[in-house]
C-alpha cells in the first residue's frame, strides 16, 4: 500500500458543534463537514425539531435554528450517542427538554449522571421516567461544577454544560473539565458566537453569561482518531504512506516514535513507512493529552506484528475489547487480564470471517484483514461508516482490495 490521504473533519468536534448551532436563531455556516451516518443522523434530527439545514457546497452546510422544538424523538437518538448533545442546547435555549436515553456503540457503560447532576446545579429540574429525560429551568443561575467522574473528566458532559451555561446569569465555573481538541474546537465556536469563556484548553472554565448568541462561520478540525487509524495503518502494511492534517496526534505520535516506528513529522502532515523491528509497547489509556480510547482496538493489531509482549491497560472504557476474539479468530496471540490486554507477538494474521461489535472495533478489524493472509470478511460495517468518512474509497486510492458484498 502507498501513496497519500486527507483526513475528513473531526466527527467528535462536527456533532457538538452542530447541537451547539440552536443556541442562536441568526444562521450558522459550518465547513469541513465529514460525510458520516452520525453527522447525517444529528442533521435529521435537528431537522426534526424545526432546524432548517442547507448543503452549501460538498462539506459545507447552513444551519439555522429560528424556534426549535424542546421535544426530541427517538427515532435518531438511539441510533447516535452525541445526541445527548442537545440537552444543553435545547435546554439553554428553551428552558426545557425532553429526550429519550443517547444510543451509539456498546463499549461499557456511560452514564450520564454527570451531566444531569451539573444541570441541577445550574438550578435545572431533572427527571427520568420511562427511558425518557425531562430538564425544565426558567432561569438558569451559574454555578461552580465539577464535572470528573471516576474514569477522568465527561467530554460530552464537559460540552453540555458548556453549552447550557453561555445564557445563565452570573459566572460559570466548569472544574474537572475535559481538555480534549474537541472541547476546544466547541469552546472557540461557542466564542465566535459571542460566548464569554475563560481557560479553554485546561481543566477549569469560566464561562460568563450573556442574553444571546449570533450566527457565525466555522471551519471543523481535522479527524485526529482517523489521522491516528491511517497512522497505525501505514506502520502495519504501507510501502510508504503520506497522511495529510494530523494535528492534535502527538499523543499517539509520541509512542509509536518511541517504539522505532520510521515516520517523518512535518507541521500538519505524516510521511510513514512499514516497520518490521517495533519496539514492543505499553499503552495506558487515558484522558487528552493522554492516548486515545479510540485508538485501542487500531494499535492492538499493531501489537500483534511486533515480536515480543506488548501491554494495553483501558482506563477510560474497561469493556472495550470487542475486537479481541475477532482478532483471535485469525490467530492473534491476545489475552485478556482485567482491564489490560496481553499481546504475544509476531503473529501471522490469517483471513477470517468477523464481525464489527462497535465503530473503532471495525476499523482495527479493516486493518487486520489487509495485514491477514487470504481474505477476511467483515459484517456490521455500518459501525464503521458512523466515524470514518468514505473509508473503503480512501482504503482503495492507496493499495486496498475492498469490495463491499
Amino acid at each position: 500500500m502507498h501513496g497519500s490521504v486527507d483526513i475528513s473533519g473531526s466527527k467528535n468536534a462536527c456533532l457538538p458543534v452542530l447541537a451547539a448551532c440552536l443556541l442562536t436563531a441568526e444562521t450558522c455556516i459550518i465547513r469541513n463537514i465529514p460525510a458520516l451516518s452520525d453527522i447525517f443522523s444529528m442533521i435529521d434530527l435537528m431537522k426534526d425539531l424545526g432546524v432548517t439545514v442547507e448543503t452549501i457546497s460538498n462539506k459545507s452546510i447552513r444551519v439555522q435554528a429560528r424556534n426549535p422544538r424542546s421535544v426530541v424523538d427517538s427515532t435518531h437518538v438511539n441510533r447516535i450517542r452525541a445526541s445527548v448533545c442537545l440537552m444543553g442546547s435545547l435546554l439553554g435555549r428553551t428552558g426545557e427538554v425532553a429526550i429519550p436515553m443517547p444510543g451509539g456503540c456498546v463499549i461499557g457503560a456511560r452514564p450520564i449522571d454527570l451531566h444531569l447532576r451539573g444541570f441541577q446545579m445550574l438550578g435545572a429540574n431533572v427527571s427520568t421516567f420511562d427511558s425518557n429525560i425531562y430538564l425544565s429551568a426558567k432561569t438558569l443561575i451559574g454555578n461552580k461544577i465539577c464535572m470528573s467522574g471516576k474514569c477522568g473528566p465527561t467530554v460530552t458532559g464537559t460540552a453540555n454544560l458548556l453549552m447550557a451555561s453561555v445564557f445563565a446569569q452570573g459566572k460559570t465555573v466548569i472544574c474537572g473539565a475535559a481538555c480534549e481538541p474537541e472541547i476546544v474546537s466547541l469552546c472557540n465556536f461557542l466564542t465566535m458566537m459571542g460566548a464569554k469563556i475563560d481557560g479553554i484548553g485546561t481543566s477549569t472554565l469560566t464561562i460568563l453569561g450573556v442574553e444571546k448568541l449570533h450566527g457565525c462561520e466555522f471551519t471543523i478540525s481535522h479527524d485526529r482518531i482517523e489521522a491516528g487509524t491511517f497512522l497505525i495503518l501505514g506502520l502495519a502494511c504501507a510501502k510508504e504512506l503520506v497522511v495529510n492534517g494530523i494535528s492534535n496526534s502527538e499523543s499517539l505520535i509520541n509512542p509509536l516514535l518511541e517504539a522505532g516506528a520510521d515516520m517523518k513529522i512535518e507541521t500538519d502532515k505524516a510521511t510513514i513507512k512499514k516497520t518490521e523491528n517495533l519496539r514492543c509497547m505499553h499503552i495506558i489509556t487515558s484522558p487528552f493529552p493522554g492516548f486515545p480510547t479510540d485508538l485501542h482496538a487500531q494499535i492492538s493489531v499493531l501489537m500483534t506484528q511486533i515480536n515480543g509482549v506488548s501491554i494495553l491497560e483501558e482506563k477510560i472504557y474497561p469493556e472495550r475489547f470487542g475486537h479481541v476474539p475477532e482478532l483471535v479468530k485469525m490467530k492473534a496471540n491476545i489475552q485478556l487480564n482485567g482491564h489490560s490486554e496481553i499481546v504475544n507477538g509476531r503473529c501471522d494474521l490469517h483471513g477470517s470471517e468477523l464481525a464489527a461489535t462497535d465503530l473503532r472495533a471495525g476499523a482495527a478489524l479493516y486493518i487486520a484483514g489487509l495485514l491477514a493472509k487470504g481474505e477476511t470478511t467483515v459484517t456490521n460495517t455500518h459501525y464503521v461508516a458512523r466515524g470514518y468518512d468514505h473509508f473503503n474509497e480512501k482504503l482503495r486510492a492507496i493499495g486496498a482490495d475492498i469490495h463491499e458484498v
